[in-house]
């Protein structure tokens, strides 16, 4: 009895919880802020403990971080349930400060704040500049079966094909140390673009320019079943043939690796065994099953059976991704001035 009245305590709890932070309306908000330890090892890469917050003007406060109302704009920062992620392509050294916007919407109604997130490069340097993966339709199974057209099942759906993985960057990458830092600075092969990262130490180094994995071909749906025959004295109904099964889906290609060139300055060679460079082709998406041929509908005496369907034809699994070249590793005196 006990142990029931706990768990309807916290139901309770839970459910007046829930309502309050739904209807919650934009005039009664006095500030949204980010709610996170600044004492965490905070860089690119990391995964920080935190929330995005509302104070109301009442004050109370709740955590509103998966409110379908709030809208959170920023190229850096991104939140789930109790984390926040830290991502981004810097364009120079010194943006130490990862602005966020929130608008919070009802109705017609709407109220915007903004809060920031300091960077203090302890901790892992992660840069992920591998391939996007490709659409997913592995998960979108069409398992049910379409209804009659007529007396005659309906073919089955066909398994959407799945979307093909993004190549993974390719980068001259240049580290060195000054007073401070140790510095990263990932230019494309081409010139076009230039991401600045740092660290307060020689700490791990990761970078991923994999490609990135083809998606999975959808599963087809089954073939409907005919209606069965009817004979009697006022109606003589033939039996339906069976739906056709769909065909599967083919599997997505996977992204080819990119290319890793980096230059270490012998001011920072101790970095050189804390780097850990990938770049993995993308993997090939897998077909989609076939869907199954519908059944003719059963006959009644002196009838004839009606006729099955066809199976569908399986997807065909992607092309794997092409490989590159080990990502190479060589301590040579720069100018890192000039950066």
């Amino acid at each position: 009895m006990k142990t029931t009245i706990y768990l309807l305590t916290i139901l309770i709890t839970f459910s007046i919880s829930s309502c309050a932070t739904k209807k919650i309306k934009p005039d009664d908000i006095e500030n949204i802020y980010i709610d996170y330890n600044k004492g965490q090892n905070i860089n690119f890469g990391a995964r920080l403990g935190g929330s995005i917050m509302a104070i109301l003007k009442n004050g109370e406060e709740h955590d509103i971080t998966l409110n379908d109302n709030l809208e959170v704009i920023s190229s850096s920062v991104s939140f789930s349930k109790d984390e926040i992620s830290i991502s981004g392509r810097p364009v120079e050294f010194g943006n130490d400060t990862l602005r966020v916007g929130f608008t919070y919407r009802h109705k017609e109604e709407a109220v915007s704040f903004s809060d920031y997130i300091l960077l203090n490069y302890k901790g892992s340097l992660i840069i992920d500049e591998s391939g996007n993966d490709g659409v997913d339709q592995g998960k979108r199974r069409m398992l049910f079966k379409r209804k009659m057209l007529g007396r005659n099942g309906r073919d089955g759906k066909n398994g959407e094909h799945g979307g093909n993985g993004k190549d993974g960057g390719s980068f001259i990458v240049y580290i060195w140390k000054d007073s401070s830092f140790f510095n990263v600075r990932m230019m494309t092969e081409d010139s076009s673009k230039v991401w600045c990262y740092k660290s307060i130490n020689s700490v791990e180094c990761s970078i991923d320019v994999s490609g990135g994995n083809g998606g999975d071909g959808g599963r087809a749906s089954d073939g409907g079943s005919g209606k069965d025959g009817v004979l009697t004295e006022e109606e003589n109904t033939s039996p339906g043939d069976g739906g056709n099964g769909g065909n599967g889906g083919n599997g997505g290609n996977g992204g080819n690796a990119g290319r890793l060139t980096v230059i270490v300055h012998p001011n920072a060679s101790e970095t050189i065994d804390a780097l850990t460079l990938v770049n993995e082709p993308g993997n090939a998406g897998s077909a989609g099953d076939k869907g199954s041929a519908g059944s003719g509908g059963s006959a009644a005496d002196g009838q004839v059976e009606g006729l099955d369907g066809l199976p569908g034809t399986p997807g065909t699994p992607g092309t794997p991704g092409m490989a590159a070249p080990v990502p190479s590793i060589t301590t040579k005196v720069f100018d890192f001035s000039k950066f």
